[in-house]
């Protein structure tokens, strides 16, 4: 495949942030022809070039994205003046490559400008070869067909696969945003400690492949998986799948329909030479429910096949469902890490540092070292008593359950119906 490299769409698609956008281009590109898969550090406002340089060959290569909206031969003390910044703080750098969007006007004797033969005399004094990368660079085979991926997101207006992925990155953050990793009370949050079961997570992900999280009902799968989405952001790709998506489709590539024109090859070649990455199977207890398994099976080996972490959270009562399931009809092996409830001690220490009194009764105390029923015990601390027996409590729970489920109905039938006349307007 390759892309019509269309200067004009590159402006319509980053209008007023072209800039910007032009130096994301160049980064990727000179990430990629360099070996860097993993990126480059940088300050704020780099000085003279856009990166730390990077050695190759012997040389130490620098780079500087310039788009300009008017000829080259305006901005030769702008060339100038990043070299002099890139040996000022760089001294031990041999090479910029300088990008631009523009291309050089040939002197009227055939030859190279003078402003550009005047940088490059410029940079020789300073130990420093130039190399220049202008408009016909970004037609070349090694951006828009060996790079198709990041030239299809900066020069195509329709979603490439860059912007698919986006917007799975951020189906994943809507599905975690809702999940409660704290507990509210008194106009503070109560925070879990998880660090320990999310440090054992990513160690084991990094041994075994798969990777089965289980914990009872409420006890925080889901939050232990934001967390670590939390701990690894910036520096690891993580992608959210609930198992019920994979319920009613015949094909894995309808799984990413909605997200653009990108297949599930796609999706797993443009992560490739990333490590780590964790792909997440949410409730997969759901799994037993999916009509076509080959369908998961052969998504599930392509992941495998490919290096990636994946990790699949399951209620306890299902765990043993779901080690037959990957053992005999998916042909994985894998490990385990238990999500525990909370200690004794670490329940009672939670309600010395934050000032509420656990009640009386043994057994509700053990239930409230379930995060999810301690949460709740404290949304309704002020209307109990210590001498709250497990069945008062419980029975306040059954009643909250009953209430939002009538109210998450009501707004369903809101969503639904259709619109009312209004009085006196005709229909």
């Amino acid at each position: 495949m390759v892309v019509d490299i269309n200067w004009n769409n590159f402006r319509a698609k980053f209008s007023n942030e072209e800039r910007s956008a032009f130096e994301r281009l160049c980064y990727l590109l000179f990430c990629k022809e360099f070996g860097r898969d993993t990126g480059i550090f940088r300050f704020k406002n780099h000085a003279g070039i856009e990166t730390d340089p990077v050695e190759k060959d012997g040389q130490v290569v620098g780079w500087q994205a310039k788009f300009y909206s008017t000829s080259l031969s305006e901005h030769q003390q702008d060339f100038i003046d990043s070299i002099n910044s890139a040996k000022a703080r760089h001294s031990g750098i041999t090479k910029i490559i300088f990008y631009t969007n523009q291309e050089f006007g040939q002197d009227a004797k055939k030859t190279d400008p003078k402003y550009k033969t005047a940088i490059e005399s410029h940079a020789r004094t300073k130990g420093v070869e130039i190399e220049w990368r202008t408009a016909s660079y970004f037609e070349s085979p090694f951006v828009c067909e060996h790079n198709f991926v990041v030239a299809q997101h900066f020069f195509s207006l329709n979603k490439g696969i860059l912007d698919s992925i986006a917007d799975l990155s951020l189906y994943t953050a809507s599905v975690l945003k809702p999940i409660r990793s704290e507990i509210s009370f008194g106009g503070k949050t109560i925070k879990l400690d998880r660090s320990a079961v999310v440090a054992g997570l990513k160690s084991m992900a990094s041994k075994s492949p798969v990777v089965i999280l289980s914990g009872g009902a409420g006890v925080g799968k889901t939050a232990v998986i934001k967390d670590l989405h939390e701990t690894v952001k910036g520096s690891a790709p993580v992608f959210v799948f609930k198992a019920t998506q994979f319920r009613n489709i015949s094909h894995i590539n309808q799984l990413f329909k909605n997200y653009g024109e990108i297949t599930a090859s796609d999706f797993i070649k443009e992560h490739e030479g990333i490590h780590p990455k964790y792909v997440i199977i949410d409730s997969a207890e759901k799994l037993s429910e999916v009509q076509d398994q080959d369908v998961f099976r052969l998504f599930l080996s392509g992941l495998l096949e490919n290096a990636w972490s994946v990790i699949f959270t399951v209620r306890h009562s299902y765990l043993d469902d779901l080690r037959f399931q990957l053992k005999e009809v998916y042909n994985t092996s894998f490990s385990s890490v238990n999500v525990p409830d909370l200690a004794p001690e670490e329940l009672e220490k939670i309600a010395d540092d934050h000032g509420f009194s656990l009640p009386r009764n043994d057994r509700l105390v053990s239930l409230l070292m379930t995060p999810l029923y301690l949460s709740e015990y404290l949304q309704n601390h002020a209307s109990i008593k210590d001498t709250i027996s497990y069945a008062e409590f419980r029975d306040i729970i059954w009643k909250k359950q009953i209430q939002d489920a009538v109210h998450q109905s009501a707004n369903l039938h809101r969503r639904t119906e259709p619109d009312r006349p209004h009085p006196g307007r005709s229909v």
